[in-house]
């Protein structure tokens, strides 16, 4: 026997508990077809968007995705009952008194059998509401002839919510209760507004933070690597990196994302700042996640990595994470993190998803620790709000080198990880150099793909403190920054490019001499200090220009690697010389490793791929004080070839290092090959890819 319910309180209850599981939202357009579906979310989610007229338009739309859940129609339930094996589904549209009348389309996920969608629509006028149903039993059936009217407004929502609330049979409690979103069509792009189902008003929690649902990714989490190529692995991780870092992605900075942190306390900006705003109770934590999750899953996406491919000939990214990231409540353990751990419960998974879409491209990925226990440097980029250092307390180092070892179990059989970053920017506190040499060590002993991983040590800029990287037995590479904004501040603009082309580079070619080629630059920019410039804004941009071409002229011929800080930012235009996505149309033009644009690359590409390995290289005998040398050359010469005929173009970067792994694999066949005499063949015939690639461009 069936028991029949008053329908006009269960709407107005499951109005406020059905918005915990909205998730999506999408944008009008004029074939009804949703531009921002989620691909993942669960079955009987809603998708609301304002629309005009012109948009509702079209017949049902087809959307790859899933779902068992039909959509019924928009009204008030006067003179409606439902049974109680029902699965009811409602929400409310809310418009405040001095908001204009508000259109919304109402979009089901589609059918899983006919992936059709269907969207309704439904009008809300000002200073009041309207409630949309969808029916479903069980099991996601639809359940069909049931008729929608318009529903009543009631004189007293919170007292029927109260009777709704006491009853036995009500599916929801009250923790699930949540606002609506409601999104003004002049801001249709943007996150909108959770509002409150019972008053209207925004609901926040913690310091004023907006209540967000969860949110799910536009695309699957799931990630699979092929298997491990090592030939791929080796050419991806020793050509030159011409690459930029996707800053404030997984370690958020105020300044380059300052949306996240709106509700921050004041004085307050690591990441960490955003987890205190929210606050440590269960809605601040589940808002927290939903705003950080919209985040990593937003500001870097497949069309960045497209542009970053195709269009800038970027082969590889510096990805910095923070400890915080790595799956499992143990990571976060008796740090400032703990109270939050669960917001971080997917972090990986988008990091691990990340590395898939550069791999996807044929791209590397620089793994940064940027953010390592109890802070390396005391800055924003540790994630920390206040400034303190105490990575160097034992307990931390120990963590850190921990993760970084967890770390490189999880992803040693990933091709594309050309390598991973200790620390970024730690203070050369006493113990620094035994810390690196260790956790190196442990990460190599963890056997397998993962002893030949190489690891990137970011330390003071001194030939003295990275010549030991020259003779270890593992790839160890070396990262220096170099910015000009800081230190050289209202320094003339003159003087800055000497100091480019002069000391720096010399300083630059004496690190990359005492590590082997093994010398990064990890970070740098086309910042300069606005009081360094001079004149109108015509000679500004010639001034931004020479520096910036200097810089990579420079790192090209002094480096194995570069590294343009950050890919993006909020507001590429305020922060020109630090965001790539926009310096690359007005001052950098060309990034690969020799410095050619994408017609010249195409052109080097063609007529290399017809060009053969001199003969005189390989017809020399074994027993021959030339063989070495011969030899040397033809393996210098293939591996170049091979760098000049793969998109994007690029050479050989980490040239010493490489050597040595040739030379180690030759001798095991030859034990008469003399090293010197070997790599100066192999410089030679590195040098003859330029020589015969370009000569006639």
């Amino acid at each position: 026997m069936f028991k029949v319910f008053n329908i006009a309180a269960i709407a107005l209850a499951l109005a406020a508990a059905v918005s915990a599981t909205e998730r999506g939202m999408t944008t009008g357009s004029g074939s009804g077809t949703p531009s921002d579906f989620p691909r993942h979310a669960p079955s009987y989610d809603w998708a609301f968007a304002p629309y005009t007229t012109e948009d509702c338009t079209g017949s049902p739309v087809d959307v790859s995705s899933h779902g068992s859940s039909h959509f019924f129609g928009y009204s008030s339930c006067a003179n409606m009952s439902f049974h109680q094996d029902d699965n009811i589904k409602a929400v409310k549209l809310w418009v405040n008194e001095d908001e204009p009348e508000k259109q919304f389309r109402m979009c089901n996920f589609p059918h899983k059998e006919t992936a059709k969608s269907h969207c309704h629509s439904v009008t809300v006028k000002p200073n009041s509401w309207q409630c949309v149903v969808m029916i479903t039993n069980e099991n996601g059936t639809p359940v069909g002839n049931k008729t929608m009217h318009d529903i009543h407004q009631f004189a007293s929502p919170v007292q029927e919510l109260k009777v709704i609330m006491e009853e036995e049979y009500h599916p929801f409690t009250k923790s699930e209760l949540m606002g609506v979103r409601v999104v003004t069509s002049s801001h249709a792009s943007q996150d909108g507004l959770w509002l409150n189902p019972f008053d209207g008003q925004a609901k926040t929690v913690g310091n004023n933070c907006t209540v967000l649902p969860d949110y799910w990714p536009k695309s699957s989490l799931d990630v699979w690597f092929p298997p491990y190529d090592s030939e791929k692995a080796e050419m991806m991780r020793y050509r030159f990196q011409s690459g930029v870092n996707l800053g404030s992605w997984f370690v958020t900075e105020k300044w380059m994302a300052p949306s996240l942190f709106q509700c921050v306390h004041e004085g307050e900006k690591g990441e960490l700042a955003i987890l205190h705003g929210y606050g440590n109770t269960s809605q601040g934590i589940q808002s927290a996640r939903a705003l950080l999750e919209k985040h990593w899953d937003t500001w870097i996406t497949v069309d960045d990595f497209d542009k970053m491919r195709y269009q800038y000939n970027i082969n590889s990214v510096r990805i910095p994470i923070g400890y915080w990231n790595l799956p499992g409540a143990q990571f976060t353990k008796d740090t400032p993190f703990e109270a939050w751990s669960d917001v971080y419960k997917n972090s990986w998974k988008y990091v691990r998803r990340a590395i898939e879409m550069a791999a996807d491209r044929d791209m590397g990925v620089l793994l940064d620790l940027h953010a390592a226990y109890g802070s390396q440097n005391g800055q924003e980029n540790s994630g920390y709000n206040g400034f303190r250092v105490e990575f160097f307390w034992p307990e931390n180092q120990k963590r850190t080198k921990e993760a970084l070892v967890w770390i490189a179990n999880d992803l040693k059989d990933v091709t594309n990880l050309v390598g991973i970053e200790l620390l970024n920017e730690p203070w050369n506190e006493p113990g620094l150099g035994g810390w690196f040499e260790s956790t190196a060590k442990a990460i190599h002993d963890i056997g397998g793909n993962a002893a030949q991983l190489p690891v990137y040590y970011s330390h003071p800029a001194t030939p003295q403190n990275s010549s030991s990287a020259k003779n270890k037995p593992t790839f160890t590479a070396y990262d220096t920054h170099q910015y000009y904004t800081f230190v050289d501040r209202n320094a003339p603009v003159s003087d800055i490019l000497d100091k480019v082309q002069g000391s720096v580079h010399e300083k630059l070619v004496a690190l990359q001499k005492a590590t082997g080629d093994r010398l990064v630059v990890g970070e740098w920019s086309c910042a300069l200090d606005p009081g360094s410039l001079s004149g109108n804004a015509k000679e500004h941009a010639k001034q931004r220009l020479e520096f910036c071409q200097r810089q990579i002229e420079s790192y090209r011929n002094a480096s194995s690697a570069m590294y343009f800080w950050s890919y993006k930012y909020e507001d590429c235009k305020f922060w020109g010389g630090w965001c790539f996505d926009d310096m690359y149309r007005k001052y950098i033009g060309s990034y690969d490793g020799y410095g050619l644009s994408l017609s010249e690359s195409k052109q080097v590409f063609t007529q290399m791929s017809m060009f053969p390995t001199p003969m005189n290289a390989i017809m020399v005998p074994p027993w021959s004080s030339s063989h070495s040398k011969a030899q040397g050359f033809k393996d210098g010469f293939d591996i170049a070839k091979k760098l000049a005929t793969t998109h994007p173009i690029s050479r050989l970067g980490f040239k010493g290092e490489f050597i040595r792994i040739m030379w180690g694999r030759r001798s095991k066949h030859n034990a008469g090959l003399d090293l010197d005499d070997y790599s100066q063949g192999f410089e030679d015939g590195v040098t003859h890819i330029p020589q015969f690639g370009t000569e006639n461009i």
